[in-house]
């Protein structure tokens, strides 16, 4: 019986591991069987012979009938060795480092950088000739009236002795709303800029009407606010939960475009108070629910 035993072997170096061995070792030849070892002189073999230890001398062919062949550990005679020398990835060796790139590691990611939003300010227009005659206006587009006009010039002049330093204003197409932020920039010296979704919410059927008619086109769709019945649901309005929605794109919008400056929306009381909802992150419903808007009132959201 021939036995083969195939075992690694570690070099050592003075870093750690270095290569890996594949050590052969060979018991008993048997036919038919090739060992590649290295060519031998006969001095090699005179040499080897001379220095093999008697318990572990090869056993010759006619000792293979032998019916109790001793242990194989105790009888391995090394015959050849061919070993393989197997470096190891220098990866291994050492502990990679976490982080060592730039972006990994100067300023982090988005997500743990604090958002830092605009200041903004958001005033109603002054007195209409609806507000005035007690009309609901929604896209009407009448101009300030005599009062409406000094409210505006009132206002104008608070904000410069406040010292408010405005970045942008911004303000509804509509005209009431566009006469008084004009007012205004013109006192804090800043160009007013239009945004159509400032707009005040349509009314629908119900602009032109009087406040009285609320409840005959309205029926129990209302909803009492401080000081202000809102009606919910009517023909051709816009509903709530649709401007509420344009509230917050216009806070979002308006925050990414004005990272900490100081910015004034001038508008209308619905839209008005759904920028208040948007940005105390109630619903609409609990922002009709805010004190009431008047012309001319600037709040700080």
């Amino acid at each position: 019986m021939t036995a083969c035993l195939i075992f690694p072997t570690v070099l050592l170096g003075r870093r750690g591991v270095r290569c890996v061995c594949l050590c052969v070792f060979v018991h008993q030849p048997i036919s038919g069987f090739v060992l590649c070892v290295p060519k031998s002189t006969p001095e090699r073999k005179k040499k080897r012979a001379a220095t093999r230890p008697p318990s572990l001398a090869v056993p010759s062919p006619s000792s293979l009938s032998s019916p109790s062949p001793p242990p194989l550990i105790a009888s391995v005679t090394v015959v050849g060795a061919h070993c393989c020398l197997l470096p190891l990835h220098n990866g291994t060796l050492k502990k990679r480092r976490f982080f060592q790139h730039s972006s990994c590691t100067q300023g982090g990611s988005e997500g743990d950088r604090s958002v830092i939003m605009a200041h903004i300010h958001v005033c109603r227009h002054g007195q209409d000739m609806d507000n005035a005659h007690g009309i609901l206006n929604g896209h009407r587009n009448e101009p300030l009236s005599e009062l409406g006009r000094r409210q505006a010039a009132a206002i104008a002049d608070k904000i410069k002795e406040s010292g408010a330093r405005y970045a942008a204003i911004y303000s509804s197409p509509l005209q009431r709303a566009f006469e008084t932020a004009s007012v205004i920039g013109a006192t804090v010296n800043v160009q007013v800029q239009v945004r159509a979704d400032l707009i005040e919410r349509d009314f629908g059927v119900l602009s032109g009407k009087p406040y009285a008619d609320i409840p005959k086109y309205a029926g129990d769709k209302v909803l009492q606010g401080d000081k202000v019945l809102y009606f919910l649901e009517v023909e051709g309005c816009e509903t709530f939960d649709k401007c509420y929605e344009r509230a917050r794109g216009v806070l979002a919008e308006v925050n990414a475009a004005h990272i900490g400056e100081h910015v004034l929306l001038v508008c209308h009381g619905d839209i008005g108070k759904m920028l208040q909802a948007a940005k105390a992150n109630v619903g609409w419903q609990e922002g009709l629910k805010l004190p009431y808007f008047a012309n001319t009132e600037v709040i700080s959201l």
